[in-house]
């Protein structure tokens, strides 16, 4: 059963990745790769979504995620000034009056606190990058 409602990657009885990304000067991630492994996930199989912090560093996030078609993100803003790059699939975001439908290759950049939505029109992945304030 999928639950739209779930804003967690992992369930009460899921443990944490024990292969999460180092920290570091230097970290690589292959996104391809990170994306196949997300659709392997408890998450994924049972949910609508999955996620993983590829790096929460030095006053930088990046999230790689995969939503399945229909999958919404409900209202909601992030503190901080945050980018949105779409990887794979269609996604509409609304945000400041505006409906947006992205695909592969579309960036979107929001200011801290903008209230915004997420659908998936298609199986989507996407990179969320926040910077916290502050972090320059």
């Amino acid at each position: 059963m999928r639950t739209p409602e779930r804003q967690c990657a992992m369930t009460p009885t899921e443990q944490p990745r024990p292969d999460r990304p180092e920290v570091g000067p230097l970290v690589h991630s292959r996104l391809f790769d990170e994306m196949e492994r997300l659709k392997t996930e408890a998450a994924w199989h049972n949910g609508d979504r999955n996620a993983i912090t590829l790096t929460k560093h030095a006053g930088l996030r990046l999230v790689l995620t995969v939503l399945r078609k229909g999958a919404v993100l409900r209202e909601h803003r992030a503190p901080s000034a945050a980018t949105l790059h779409v990887i794979a699939g269609r996604m509409v975001v609304r945000a400041a009056d505006r409906s947006l439908e992205l695909g592969p290759g579309d960036v979107i950049i929001m200011e801290p606190r903008l209230t915004h939505a997420v659908e998936a029109v298609a199986d989507t992945a996407f990179l969320l990058t926040l910077v916290e304030a502050g972090s320059r």
